[in-house]
């Protein structure tokens, strides 16, 4: 039975120990969030191809994978080409739809992204509105 107790306080103080932790992220998030000096994840170290041999490293889709919004607001902003496929010929919002980043996907067709018919029809039963113009084939 002393083991047991033993136990249970143990689960109780590395709970506390995860909650603590996890209120000091969101802390941490939230200041960064209202911070206009955002580093976008492509700064913050060197940004590598996914596969070897890869000529190039794509920061949006990056940004995507991170869940990482102000990165994407930076790079939309800056003039990246939101419609880029990547390696995987997969665009920043076919990324972003397959993760389930609703807030993220909002941001790139209202920057302009174009999205495939068939995703559209998700997107839109996730809430998302999609412009016409902006459905492909």
């Amino acid at each position: 039975m002393k083991n047991f107790k033993n136990l249970g306080i143990t689960f109780l103080v590395t709970g506390l120990l995860l909650i603590n932790s996890l209120k000091s992220m969101k802390r941490d998030y939230d200041e960064r969030s209202d911070d206009s000096t955002v580093i976008p994840v492509s700064i913050r170290g060197p940004l590598k191809p996914h596969k070897p041999g890869a000529e190039k490293a794509y920061p949006l889709h990056e940004a995507v994978l991170a869940n990482d919004i102000l990165s994407v607001k930076y790079y939309i902003e800056n003039g990246t080409d939101i419609n880029a496929k990547n390696e995987g010929s997969w665009t920043p919002v076919e990324l972003a739809g397959f993760c389930g980043l609703n807030e993220i996907i909002q941001l790139l067709i209202q920057a302009g992204a174009l999205v495939r018919k068939s995703q559209a029809k998700l997107f839109i039963l996730r809430g998302v509105e999609v412009p016409e113009a902006q459905i492909i084939d």
